[in-house]
């Protein structure tokens, strides 16, 4: 059955709201994300300080948490099947390099050959093989 809000358009011109819309949730998500990590911050650099009390950190980072479960959960029923395809596979191999990274590292220590496992280190190389595996698919260089 055909959508009968968008009868009028074209194939190209639908393509283009969805990109918008798109992109516009894209806009939100990121600046919301940033002014909690802001707010967030700024709050434990105070909590540390002792100028606000250090259990107020714990609500808010439930509802952190909170927003993002539901804001992840939102833009995978806006995204179709390929995106997800191209998300699946992002996260799988970024999964699969901080696994196999934080183990062999891990294990390399214990037998005295490297300082400790930087976690920091780990998961920056673990995103930046993720965003790359995104790029890729996106770009179809497979």
């Amino acid at each position: 059955m055909t959508d009968t809000n968008s009868a009028g358009l074209s194939g190209e011109e639908r393509l283009k709201n969805r990109r918008r819309a798109y992109w516009k949730y894209i806009g939100w998500a990121m600046g919301i994300a940033f002014v909690a990590g802001t707010v967030g911050g700024v709050l434990a650099i105070l909590a540390v300080k002792g100028v606000v009390p250090a259990w107020v950190l714990y609500p808010l980072t439930g509802a952190a948490l909170i927003a993002f479960a539901w804001f992840s959960y939102d833009y995978f029923r806006r995204i179709d099947e390929l995106d997800l395809l191209d998300n699946l596979w992002a996260t799988t191999v970024g999964f699969y390099v901080y696994f196999a990274l934080e183990i062999c590292w891990l294990l390399f220590n214990r037998a005295g050959l490297t300082p400790p496992p930087d976690d920091i280190a780990v998961l920056g190389i673990s995103m930046l093989a993720l965003v790359l595996t995104y790029g890729w698919r996106k770009l179809r260089w497979n």
